[in-house]
């Protein structure tokens, strides 16, 4: 068969030769009619650029040839994988729709190799009436369907190495993800010793949101250990450690404790996932994590550091001024301070439970409602109190996990990324 290239090549010459022709006997028609240049020019510029007989014809025809290119690619794309796929009888296939070319109808059906097609003329190499608008197939032998528009032999697909990006949360063996860990985070040193597969797989997944968010980690060593501390994982700007006593029960974690710790307000308003936790412990081992105490002193490492530093005093002037603004309120309603401090406790109070004959108590704890109710959502967490990091990890995490987060969560969440100003 031809070169695609040399018969595509060919039509559109053939196509210029013969506009070339039509416009040097419209010029000399014209011209024999009395017009001048400057009117011919003008008829001409007319057909150009509104498409009529003349070019118009001529973008057609350019069109029809372009499409007759994209067609045969395919088509010889297809017979060269069927080929490489071991087919080596193919079956006619036209379309049927009552406008097949009397050359291609009787073929319909046929089954030859591909030698023999390629003897007495292929789909659309211009052997029939319908030349290159063609629309015939040749498809394998044992094709008895009528949609030719799915794939007849799909080519197997070559299995991602473990340590591609896109294999976050889909390993098979902790062994991968710790691969997986060492290529994309850059951690050296890593040993998920204790740790299941699906907690290893939901901390690759976290990774990688992190990382394709465009954030860039610290860490020199990921490993994990035993506590009952009661923490589920802990971390500095270079090791990131998993507490194996909560790990391998991660939804009794987020459904007691961390549920629990929600409503106290100690974790940020919708942090009582184990994502989200995760994202808090991977916000002290990100790049800029460069603010740390130091006795009563806090020390910055970097412009990042000190604006941030610069933020937490805003975030905790604002609290403030809230805070008396709601006792301002809370008096002139004809309140005590006393009553205030009652209403506050009342919000972490309980009630007894009698199970199985014993009597039990049962914490109701809902100081995030109070929290919400004096501060809106300014507020972070309490643990966000203890320190400066722990301030900018509690916002990183709520600023992503997060239904209704703080305006500071949002503000940490972009000096990181560098973009607030």
């Amino acid at each position: 068969m031809p070169n695609m290239e040399i018969i595509v090549g060919t039509q559109l010459s053939n196509v210029a030769a013969q506009t070339t022709l039509d416009i040097q006997g419209i010029v000399t028609s014209m011209k024999a009619s009395g017009m001048s240049n400057s009117a011919i020019k003008d008829t001409l510029m007319a057909d150009l650029t509104g498409g009529g007989r003349l070019f118009g014809n001529y973008r057609n025809q350019v069109k029809n040839t372009v499409k007759t290119g994209i067609g045969m690619a395919g088509n010889n794309a297809s017979r060269s994988t069927f080929t490489k796929a071991g087919v080596d009888q193919f079956q006619w296939v036209s379309v049927g729709d009552g406008k097949v070319c009397p050359d291609c109808e009787p073929r319909h059906g046929e089954v030859e190799d591909l030698k023999y097609w390629e003897l007495i003329g292929l789909p659309q190499s211009g052997f029939s009436v319908c030349q290159q608008n063609c629309r015939c197939q040749l498809v394998p032998e044992s094709y008895k369907g009528e949609n030719l528009d799915k794939p007849l032999i799909r080519e197997k697909k070559k299995p991602l190495s473990v340590t591609d990006p896109k294999m976050a949360g889909k390993h098979k063996t902790v062994a991968d993800s710790i691969s997986w860990i060492k290529t994309n985070v850059g951690a050296t040193s890593v040993s998920l010793s204790g740790l299941d597969i699906s907690t290893a797989n939901r901390i690759t997944k976290s990774f990688k949101s992190r990382i394709d968010d465009g954030y860039k980690f610290t860490y020199k060593k990921v490993d994990t250990y035993r506590s009952n501390s009661g923490v589920i994982a802990r971390s500095g700007t270079e090791r990131l450690r998993f507490n194996l006593k909560y790990t391998g029960d991660i939804k009794n974690y987020e459904g007691f404790t961390a549920s629990r710790a929600e409503l106290s307000g100690h974790f940020p308003s919708g942090c009582k996932t184990f994502e989200s936790i995760l994202t808090h412990e991977l916000g002290h081992g990100l790049a800029i994590d460069d603010v740390y105490g130091v006795g009563n002193r806090v020390r910055y490492g970097s412009d990042t550091g000190r604006a941030l530093g610069k933020l937490q005093s805003e975030y905790f002037r604002e609290l403030t001024s809230l805070n008396k603004s709601f006792q301002k309120k809370w008096v002139a309603s004809g309140k005590s301070l006393q009553e205030l401090r009652e209403y506050k406790d009342s919000f972490n109070s309980g009630r007894s439970v009698i199970k199985d004959g014993k009597s039990y108590w049962v914490s109701t704890n809902r100081t995030k409602d109070y929290y919400k109710e004096v501060y809106g959502n300014v507020f972070i967490s309490d643990y966000a109190k203890k320190a400066i990091h722990e301030w900018v990890a509690e916002g990183f995490t709520m600023a992503i996990n997060s239904p209704d987060p703080s305006p500071y969560a949002l503000k940490i969440r972009d000096l990181i990324l560098g973009k607030y100003k």
